[in-house]
């Protein structure tokens, strides 16, 4: 080929990637990388036409030589977008750190280092790249709506709120930004200023989703239960299938403790048998026990789409616990991806059943070592041991002795959780526990209860935070441990909230997935625990399947005034209360790692 044919040639690629005709422009670039292999703009053209087009393997390739050839920002934040598209954040997010120490004034590198911190929930690293982001582009949309988000999902709801009304100050019509901020009331409560924010996002935009999802919660939460359900099936009106509003429209019939809240799943699930809609009718109809119509449903889903991992593993846990064990694991057998976390989890669940417990450990130990920082692993790693008949391996992740603790918060425990108790009374609205919770026969306060503005609930929370302290700076050192063997940073809250427990109410056993540790804070412990352990706090008995059955192996007897701790990761519940009498706690988890 002559250097005018290849220049020309070149041009027209060139041309044509521009356009975002990446096909034509591959077809028409490549065969210049015989003339030349390592051409920096030739490399790039191509790599990024075949990310676009979904050839990632060949993309990968050609970053590869690229970056080889030459080290530029733009390259590196280029084949950072491909390692984000296969989800694989870790590898994209050190690229755009080598971008970064090439030119610390580089925007899309900030930019998309915040992206892709937030979408692996590191938003500590998320908030630090919107920041840099927004030195160089102060009012960037994205940036600003993003650092937001990572505030939110830190809990500092403080200056989240701060700098969103700094933002809507200058730009009053930033609809995403207004609809964060009434999302942020209505997790603090704050449900007249929530309503007021969506509302003003549909004086703007009246068709607005997320804002119609938000002022159905907020009037849901008021007790207009009508106007809820009306906001949820205009938004089911414009499209059958909406996940999330047939979701809020379901969460609103169970709470408010309605007796037909599966019918609008039932109607639109039938109409489309083969809608992902039908995985989430299917998952609460398993957590309602109803498995049999969960497996029929199912099965009609897979007939259409077979294979759907998610599907196949649901499947295999209705079949499960309907008792077909080795069908269960056939049905499991099918899932093409042998990584698939959820299929490890249930595939273990199972071969528990099957008292095979050697080998479901090898599948929870593939977890642990994959995710050693999610809590759900290690709950699943711990029966394994249990039942495998590992008892030193056993004691040291389950060390009851050291990991366990039982503190007095309030000497002044019945004058302060008297107040306390009339804001939580305040806030317990619902009939019923949500379904997705491990609480049976009473109600659980919504939204992030350490973020409403009641002054009893602040005070208890500033009781707690040195005892939290305390218990992160006794911890002994032990490597390789999931609490013990973890880097311990300043704390913060991931979840709060308070549970009323009703006569037969208690707490099925479970562990927690968003902590370090949890805990637990008695505010009124009634007299029936001084009897057959009513309402006593145990730990170590796994609830993984109905036909698993071990017995706790630590039990406490609750006081009021008093704060039980303990890691996230170890199974708990409650005995449940068989008198007639209520049983009010404050439960929250902490995080010490960044986020």
């Amino acid at each position: 080929m002559q250097r005018a044919q290849a220049n020309h040639q070149m041009q027209q690629g060139m041309q044509l990637f521009q356009r975002r005709q990446f096909d034509q422009a591959v077809n028409t670039l490549t065969p210049l990388l015989r003339l030349a292999p390592n051409n920096p703009n030739l490399l790039y053209a191509i790599a990024v036409s075949l990310r676009h087009l979904g050839r990632h393997a060949q993309s990968e390739r050609q970053f590869d030589t690229l970056i080889k050839a030459q080290k530029h920002p733009a390259f590196y934040n280029a084949y950072a977008g491909l390692h984000a598209d296969l989800r694989r954040y870790d590898q994209a997010i050190a690229l755009l750190q080598r971008a970064l120490k090439l030119d610390a004034g580089y925007f899309d590198a900030h930019y998309n280092l915040g992206r892709y911190a937030q979408a692996d929930a590191q938003y500590q690293l998320g908030l630090d790249g919107y920041d840099g982001a927004l030195a160089r582009q102060p009012n960037h949309p994205g940036a600003r709506l993003g650092k937001a988000q990572c505030l939110l999902a830190l809990k500092r709801n403080n200056e989240a709120e701060a700098f969103l009304l700094a933002c809507l100050a200058q730009q009053g019509d930033a609809l995403n930004l207004r609809y964060l901020l009434g999302e942020l009331y209505r997790q603090s409560d704050r449900l007249e200023a929530a309503k007021t924010a969506f509302e003003r996002c549909l004086e703007k935009a009246p068709s607005h989703r997320h804002s119609l999802l938000g002022l159905a919660a907020v009037v849901g939460q008021q007790g207009e239960r009508a106007q809820a359900q009306k906001l949820y099936r205009q938004l089911i009106s414009k499209d059958a299938l909406d996940i999330e509003a047939h979701d809020g429209l379901f969460q609103l019939g169970w709470l408010g403790g309605e007796a037909d809240y599966f019918t609008d799943y039932e109607r639109a699930c039938s109409a489309h048998p083969d809608s992902i809609l039908v995985l989430h009718f299917a998952k609460k109809l398993i957590r309602e026990g109803q498995l049999a119509e969960a497996r029929t449903r199912l099965s009609r889903f897979l007939q259409a789409h077979p294979d759907h991992s998610d599907a196949r593993v649901m499947l295999g846990h209705a079949v499960r616990e309907l008792g077909e064990f080795d069908a269960a694991l056939e049905i499991l057998a099918g899932v093409t991806d042998a990584q698939h976390c959820e299929y490890l989890w249930e595939k273990a669940v199972t071969l528990l059943c099957l008292e095979q417990a050697n080998q479901a450990l090898e599948c929870a130990q593939t977890l642990v070592d994959r995710y050693p920082t999610k809590q759900g692993y290690w709950a699943l790693y711990g029966t394994c041991l249990k039942l495998a008949g590992k008892d030193e391996a056993y004691r040291a992740l389950y060390d009851f002795d050291a990991l366990v603790c039982c503190v007095q918060v309030s000497d002044d425990a019945a004058t302060f959780n008297a107040g306390l108790l009339e804001e939580l009374d305040a806030i317990h609205r619902s009939a019923r526990a949500p379904i997705d919770q491990s609480l049976r026969t009473g109600s659980q306060t919504q939204g992030e209860l350490f973020d409403t503005q009641g002054p009893q609930v602040q005070a208890l929370k500033a009781r707690i935070d040195p005892h939290i302290q305390g218990y992160f700076d006794a911890l002994a050192r032990k490597e390789g441990h999931p609490l013990m063997g973890q880097t311990h940073h300043p704390h913060q809250y991931t979840g709060s909230w308070s549970v009323k427990l009703a006569s037969g109410g208690h707490h099925v056993n479970h562990f927690h997935s968003e902590g370090s540790i949890s805990a637990c804070y008695y505010v009124v412990v009634p007299d029936a625990a001084n009897r057959e352990g009513q309402g006593w706090f145990q730990l170590g008995q796994p609830e993984l399947s109905r036909w698993l059955k071990l017995e706790p192996d630590y039990c406490i007897k609750p006081a009021p005034g008093t704060m039980v701790i303990f890691p996230s990761y170890m199974w708990h519940g409650t005995r449940p209360v068989k008198e007639t009498a209520e049983r009010i706690t404050v439960a929250f988890d902490v995080s010490s790692r960044l986020r």
